[in-house]
């Protein structure tokens, strides 16, 4: 039985703190004016042993959490803190959804995270939580102790290098990628700059869990709290998004037109294609990455795709290996050689239903399908959904 483990938003903010975050060590000086701004705590000879530990590990392995820190335990430690909330535990967690991060102190697995957070939000606000878990991206936390970690290791060269971040998530075939280096250890969390330079709250990682995982956690669920939001949220999530804009517009297109989706044919998202030489040749390199790409079966070369642009790290000149500057709009030249329809989604475009519409009638026409009939019913899931989607506070 394991004593404290991080619940609900804590979990989820702790699985969005980047390694290299987590593992940094503050100087001195660093963490004694941290501990000046944290929030005032007079300990006692019987202050719990769980306060002492989350006040020690916001400072290291927690940075990115929130105060205070949501934990489930089976005892409620007495007194009141600026620390920690607790929640009862009311179930049994299986170790193998635990990650020990300190003595006594522990964080659940995405699924299990995920399932926690079904309890306090909607299907479509999960939904796109659960696509940035079984996505390219992470949204990291903005916390004091995070922005001084971050400029610290940027100040000192120590961030991961940005040039070879993630960009892919299917392969040529159309299989996911295995996201390992040649030695099979996971492959790095990366930051994306703004074009200033700056560093965005948008991190590159290889994906937390995949959607057969959650399909099947799910299944063992039974009547649990939570479950219900879990499974209808699930129904709209599409695996390999790399940004919260390719995850929303990927959601929106989603083919469940019961829940206020567009309905449109199956998509993957990210996928390695490879380029003819003269389309190569304008790209800098004989395989480019398509955002959102339909492809006939078998084939290894979409008749239609969508460039996704306004995410930190769109429209950003990247480097390949050999540092050869490439940019989105050398992409989409290279793919329209091919004969390969594109189209650009911008965020107003995702926001604006009449724009949108105007998109989605351009997308059914280069399919060659009819677009389907827009019900009453289809009609009020759609301003449903929307409503959840852009009207409340994001997580």
């Amino acid at each position: 039985m394991k004593d404290w483990i991080l619940h609900g938003i804590s979990a989820l903010e702790f699985l969005r703190t980047p390694p290299c975050i987590r593992e940094l060590e503050f100087p001195p000086e660093v963490l004694e004016s941290l501990n000046r701004a944290s929030p005032s705590y007079r300990e006692r000879l019987n202050t719990p042993q769980l306060i002492l530990e989350i006040r020690h590990e916001i400072f290291r392995s927690l940075k990115g959490v929130s105060i205070p820190v949501h934990v489930l335990t089976d005892g409620i430690p007495r007194g009141a803190s600026p620390y920690a909330v607790w929640h009862t535990r009311s179930n049994d967690i299986s170790d193998d959804d635990l990650e020990q991060i300190s003595d006594n102190l522990y964080a659940t697995s995405p699924r299990v995270a995920l399932l926690h957070m079904a309890r306090d939000c909607t299907p479509v606000q999960l939904a796109m939580v659960m696509m940035e878990c079984c996505g390219l991206y992470a949204t990291c936390p903005g916390t004091s102790r995070m922005q001084r970690a971050i400029s610290l290791l940027d100040t000192t060269c120590g961030l991961p290098d940005t040039t070879r971040q993630l960009t892919a998530f299917y392969g040529l075939d159309g299989k996911p990628l295995a996201f390992t280096d040649n030695h099979g250890a996971p492959l790095p969390w990366s930051p994306c700059r703004t074009r200033d330079g700056t560093i965005s709250n948008l991190w590159k990682r290889p994906p937390l869990c995949s959607i057969e995982e959650l399909a099947e956690f799910s299944k063992s669920l039974g009547p649990v709290h939570g479950a219900k939001t879990f499974r209808r949220a699930l129904e709209m999530v599409v695996a390999g998004a790399a940004s919260p804009l390719e995850a929303q517009a990927a959601l929106l297109m989603g083919i469940n037109r019961k829940l206020g989706l567009e309905g449109l044919p199956p998509f993957q998202l990210n996928r390695r294609v490879k380029l003819s030489p003269s389309s190569a040749s304008a790209w800098g390199s004989p395989i480019c990455v398509v955002d959102i790409g339909w492809f006939d079966e078998g084939s290894l070369t979409p008749s239609l795709c969508c460039e996704v642009e306004g995410a930190a790290f769109h429209g950003i000149a990247l480097e390949d290996s050999k540092g050869t500057q490439r940019d989105d709009s050398a992409r989409k030249t290279a793919l329209r050689s091919m004969d390969i329809a594109v189209e650009t989604i911008t965020h107003s475009q995702i926001k604006n239903i009449e724009r949108w519409d105007v998109l989605m009638d351009v997308l059914y026409r280069h399919l060659g399908i009819e677009r389907p009939e827009r019900t009453k019913r289809f009609m009020e899931q759609r301003v449903k959904l929307r409503k959840d989607l852009f009207g409340r506070p994001r997580l």
